[in-house]
């Protein structure tokens, strides 16, 4: 499994935290797990030990739209997600060992819990996901199958996608679009996902993984010297 995406800057829209409330209503109130929605989540005990992702995002649905930052961290087989109102209030946190998490929210906010639900869909699908590996035939596009659904990665003008489809699904229709910014290495990926009702944009902040950690360590030790 790969390490967390690479960093890269980003200024988002400011986004204030009553939006939160309003991303809501019909949508959020409504919204249940389904097939495809969320998905399966990469088991935390796959993800590098003490990697770190720091990441701001926008989450659309309907005509509503809410602007957040979210940490994330994996340690001793444990994920752990915090998502931040943009001045600071923590909105929820996820905990996640093996492939089952569990959402603690401010007040036990049903919409805040849909919108952990989301942001746990995209970082995964996006970022954690994979990588994939190579078409036994030889096609251009590489593929997998991940937890009953078809992923296929394509590329063009250096512009890299990912698409989920149900497997077997006589859809054509992906459920899930992912555009990743070009070059790869700014982390911006821009998210439709029709299983679930939303579009993000997620950029990587910063990133970490255990090797970087040791790196940065060592040179602190340089410093003392």
């Amino acid at each position: 499994m790969k390490g967390f995406s690479r960093s890269s800057g980003w200024r988002a829209g400011a986004v204030v935290l009553p939006l939160v409330g309003t991303l809501a209503c019909a949508t959020l109130l409504g919204w249940r797990p389904t097939q495809g929605c969320p998905v399966v989540p990469v088991s935390s005990a796959e993800l590098p030990e003490h990697a770190t992702l720091r990441a701001r995002m926008r989450i659309r649905s309907g005509d509503a739209e809410v602007g957040l930052e979210v940490v994330a961290r994996a340690q001793s087989g444990e994920l752990v997600v915090v998502g931040l109102a943009p001045y600071g209030p923590r909105l929820f946190t996820v905990h996640q060992r093996e492939r089952e998490y569990d959402v603690e929210t401010v007040g036990s906010s049903a919409r805040l819990r849909v919108l952990a639900h989301w942001v746990m869909d995209a970082l995964h699908r996006a970022y954690w996901i994979g990588p994939a590996s190579s078409d036994p035939e030889g096609a251009s596009q590489p593929r997998f199958v991940w937890a009953g659904e078809r992923v296929l990665e394509s590329e063009h003008d250096g512009q890299r996608r990912r698409v989920f489809l149900r497997a077997g699904s006589d859809s054509a229709a992906p459920g899930v679009t992912i555009d990743y910014s070009r070059p790869p290495a700014s982390g911006r990926a821009v998210i439709h996902n029709r299983w679930c009702g939303y579009e993000a944009v997620v950029a990587i902040l910063d990133e970490q993984t255990e090797r970087g950690r040791q790196e940065h360590l060592h040179d602190l030790d340089d410093l003392d010297d």
